[in-house]
This record gives C-alpha cells, sequence and structure tokens, in this order.
C-alpha cells in the first residue's frame, strides 16, 4: 500500500525514483549504496518506515553527505513528529517532493537494547529467532544483558547464550544473574563461581561503556554464597558513584543491576536489592538517570522517589525462556536518547513477543526527562 502512495506520488509530480524493499539484515549495505548512488546523481536518499530504518539511513547519508527525506511508516514516529513531517505516506510525500534541502543539526540517536534474564536451557526458538529480527531492524547500539543468562551455568548453555549474542553483532555489556553460578555443582559453587560465565562473557564482571550521549556502569549484585537474593556494597556503590560524578551533560547516565532495586508488589519485597536504598540516595546525587534490572520477569519503569534528583528504575521481563511470569509475554527493552526526540527527553519502550505474528511487537512508551516528570504512552 505505501509503495503504491509513493509511486503515484511521483508519477503526479513527473519525478521518477527507485524503491528498494529491503530485509533488516540488508539494510545497512543497502543504506550505504543507496547513499553512494544519491550522492553521485546529486539527488536525495530518503527513508521510508521507522526510526529504526530512519536512524540506519541517517547514519549512511550523513557518511557520504547525501541529502534525505523522510516517510514514516513506524508506529510512534519520534522522528517525524519532532521535525513536523506528516505521519500520512501520502502526505509525507507531497510534502517531500515540495521541500528544499535545508540543514539540520546531525546528532544521531543512540539506541540501547536491554535482554534480561534469557535464561538459555529454555529458551523458545520462535521468541528467538523474533529477537533477532528486533535487533537487525532497530539497530541498537550497545547490546545489555542484566542478568540470568543461563538456566543453570551449564557450558553448553553459556555456548548457546554467546552464540546469540555474537549473531546480533552489537556491542555487549554482560552482568551475570544468581542463574549464571552453578547451583548443584557446589566445587565450582565455592571455589570458582564465575568461570564458566567468564568463558563465555570474559573476565570483566563490571564492565562500563562510555560514549559521546551514554554512559553504562554495570554492577555485580550477585553472591556466591546468596541463592537468589543479590546486594550491593559500598565500595560498589562508591564506584559507581564515581563514575556517573565523571559524566558530561550530554551523557544518559544508566546503572545496571540484575535484582531490582524497586517494586510493584508486596510479594516481590523479598526479591528486593540489599543496600538498594543507600544505593539510590548516592547514584542520584552523583547525577545517574536510570537502573536498569532484572530478576523477577515483570517489566516496568518505575520512578524511584525521594531522591536527590529524578531517577527511574527500568526493569525487564524474560527475553526468550519459557519461564514467562503472571501471564506477560516475553519481552525486551529499547531505550533511546539523542536525535529525533524532544530535547532532553529519554524513550523507553517496551516490546513484547505476540505468539500469533511471531514477532515482537511494541507494547507501551515511557518518555522520562532527566531532572523532569514522567508521561506513558501504550500502544
Amino acid at each position: 500500500m505505501t509503495r503504491h502512495v509513493i509511486e503515484e506520488a511521483l508519477m503526479a509530480a513527473g519525478r521518477t525514483g527507485e524503491l528498494l524493499s529491503v530485509r533488516p539484515e540488508e539494510l545497512a549495505r543497502v543504506a550505504t549504496q543507496a547513499a553512494v548512488t544519491a550522492t553521485a546523481r546529486r539527488t536525495a536518499v530518503v527513508a521510508v518506515g521507522g526510526d529504526g530504518t530512519i536512524n540506519a539511513v541517517a547514519q549512511a547519508a550523513h557518511a557520504e553527505g547525501c541529502a534525505m527525506g523522510v516517510i514514516p511508516q513506524g508506529t510512534f514516529n519520534y522522528f517525524a513528529r519532532t521535525h513536523g513531517i506528516p505521519t500520512d505516506a501520502a502526505d509525507a510525500a507531497q510534502a517531500l517532493l515540495r521541500s528544499v534541502p535545508e540543514p539540520v543539526q546531525v546528532r544521531l540517536m543512540t539506541v540501547l537494547l536491554q535482554i534480561s534474564d534469557p535464561h538459555f536451557g529454555t529458551e523458545q526458538l520462535p521468541v528467538v529467532e523474533a529477537l533477532a529480527v528486533l535487533s537487525l531492524q532497530q539497530r541498537p547500539d550497545l547490546l545489555v544483558l542484566s542478568g540470568d543468562i543461563t538456566q543453570r551455568a551449564r557450558p553448553d548453555q553459556f555456548r548457546d547464550a554467546r552464540a546469540f549474542v555474537d549473531r546480533l553483532g552489537v556491542p555487549v555489556l554482560a552482568i551475570p544473574g544468581n542463574h549464571n553460578i552453578p547451583l548443584f555443582d557446589l566445587n565450582a559453587r565455592l571455589f570458582h563461581p564465575y568461570s564458566r560465565y567468564c568463558d563465555a562473557f570474559g573476565d570483566e564482571m563490571e564492565p562500563v561503556h562510555s560514549s559521546r550521549e551514554l554512559l553504562v556502569v554495570c554492577v555485580n549484585t550477585t553472591r556466591w554464597y546468596r541463592h537468589t537474593n543479590g546486594e550491593v556494597s559500598t565500595e560498589q556503590i562508591e564506584r559507581v558513584a564515581s563514575c556517573l560524578a565523571s559524566a558530561v551533560p550530554e551523557q544518559l547516565r544508566v546503572v545496571v543491576v540484575h535484582q531490582p532495586v524497586a517494586v510493584q508488589r508486596a510479594e516481590d519485597i523479598h526479591d528486593q536489592l540489599r543496600g538498594y536504598a543507600a544505593a539510590l540516595r548516592r547514584w542520584a546525587a552523583a547525577g545517574g538517570d536510570l537502573v536498569m534490572g532484572g530478576h523477577i520477569h515483570l517489566p516496568y519503569v518505575m520512578a524511584l522517589p525521594d531522591l536527590a534528583r529524578p531517577m527511574w528504575a527500568v526493569q525487564a521481563g524474560t527475553a526468550v525462556s519459557s519461564r514467562v511470569r503472571g501471564g506477560i509475554p516475553n519481552s525486551v527493552n529499547l531505550v533511546r536518547w539523542g536525535s529525533g526526540i524532544s530535547e532532553g527527553r529519554c524513550l523507553i519502550e517496551r516490546w513484547d513477543y505476540a505468539g500469533n505474528c511471531k514477532a515482537f511487537i511494541l507494547e507501551k512508551v515511557t518518555e522520562v526527562k532527566p531532572g523532569g516528570v514522567t508521561s506513558v504512552c501504550c500502544n
């Protein structure tokens, strides 16, 4: 339908164009080729799709120095709404044909994909495949694995998890969860609890990522002597605070833990991170924005009260495991920050797996403003 609308608009205007249908895994390559061709022909490349497609094409167009247009076809169309582009395909095509190129400030959107509690060993193949497609479509800049990567910390489960992460081709920050420490192998649990995890994901247990627009600080909240509960030490709290305090104003500041720092239900209080109160006070004072977690397989975004500055808990459900809880389907989070979003605002998207179409579908968007307020939009 969209293709027909664009073809009709081109024909009516006496213009020609080459329309390319692209599979997610081909998007980066085709966008680059289209930008090269557009530059050689002294014309423009046009992105037709959602914000993930637009971001990928924008990167290619900027790299080649060619003009770019947009016909939005996503669910929420943040970029289009920000820049006053009609969301109806026919109207957007007409506006594009009447427009003249004008410079815009280049600040490409940063996209973070949070995957939690995949519990490899209990993964569901259709859900795994759908998540791989979502990653290809949305092209995240960073993947955060917030724990419980395997079900029983077995070498084959870690190998499968690592193979999946490598398949996505995205830089990854990972932390262990309580399920990533051997439970029944007492020798391994007592004397080298993280060796299997480290074989798969490296020796750095608390990695840090810093880019122009993003600072992510990871905390290992598991303990070999605790079965499920986690804790954060004074030393860890201060290390994270020091990192947060060194951030520049342009950076969104994210802390990643496994056990939740805030819960919504009384029955989940026993799963709350030990030491969370002191950690939240210190991290907020140091400039933190988001605290990501998992563990309880329930997705939500929750404002954290009574702190020095606004900060939010961002909880993810189980990404691909059969161990769903409370009737909530498999889910992951996408966090967007930067170009195409209202200045100073961060979008936290919850994507749920829909079995009827074997795909992850955008379920809810929470918009937060570091230093400001929260709003929620449901699909």
